[in-house]
């Protein structure tokens, strides 16, 4: 190169020389940019294409599913924790202990001691009266259903969640015919041990241990595993 350009410089000047160089260089490029795209170019720009194309694609039907999939999860979990929360505050609001003062007296009143707990004859009597199997059976899935949320291991477990589950499912609908007997429920006659009678008003609690009993025994049977514990 250096050759070619004396040889210029000394036949045709210095102006001539830098015009011929400026020329040659510019042959050059323009060759070089006739042949682009080269195949490392060409494949280049195919790869940038197909990433353009997939962005632009987003969000496919796959990942849409996916989406869909995860959000349907987030959801049934925040149903599961906002149901779980519903029944610890439901537990510690309404279910107080069984054998609180309030209630001791009412369940010595209804029931006895037999290896487990039974209604006696005031229990049974009541029980009757308020047509309590009907009711139980007529609503048993929905207090299984709260039964199982509390996953009782022992049959005290079970008698004690039968009386938690009743109060805190109390506000459904299903409860109205009951409240509305208690409501008009005169005093009763109550046997005592040695056979004494006595008026007692019955409250809703009383009628909720007495359902309870029964509830327990309708839940054991179909959970045997539970008195194998």
């Amino acid at each position: 190169m250096d050759a070619v350009l004396s040889f210029l410089i000394e036949n045709y000047g210095l102006q001539y020389a830098l015009l011929a160089v400026a020329l040659f260089f510019i042959i050059k490029m323009w060759i070089k940019i006739k042949s682009l795209p080269c195949d490392s170019h060409t494949n280049q720009i195919e790869k940038h294409t197909e990433i353009v194309n997939s962005v632009s694609h987003l969000p496919c039907s796959r990942i849409e599913h996916a989406v869909e999939s995860h959000e349907e999860r987030i959801r049934a979990t925040e149903n599961t924790l906002s149901r779980i929360e519903g029944l610890i505050h439901g537990l510690y609001k309404y279910a107080p202990k069984i054998y609180d003062n309030d209630l001791s007296f009412d369940i010595d009143m209804m029931s006895e001691k037999h290896s487990p707990r039974a209604l006696n004859d005031n229990g049974l009597s009541l029980f009757k009266e308020i047509n309590g199997q009907q009711f139980l059976n007529e609503n048993k899935n929905l207090f299984f259903e709260a039964i199982d949320n509390f996953a009782p291991k022992t049959a005290l477990d079970v008698e004690a969640f039968c009386f938690a589950v009743l109060r805190i499912k109390s506000n459904e609908d299903c409860f109205n015919p009951i409240k509305v007997w208690v409501y008009n429920s005169p005093s009763r006659d109550i046997i005592g041990e040695d056979g004494s009678k006595k008026k007692k008003d019955i409250s809703f609690d009383t009628v909720l241990f007495v359902l309870s009993i029964p509830l327990r025994d309708m839940y054991l049977n179909e959970h045997p595993e539970i008195l194998q514990s």
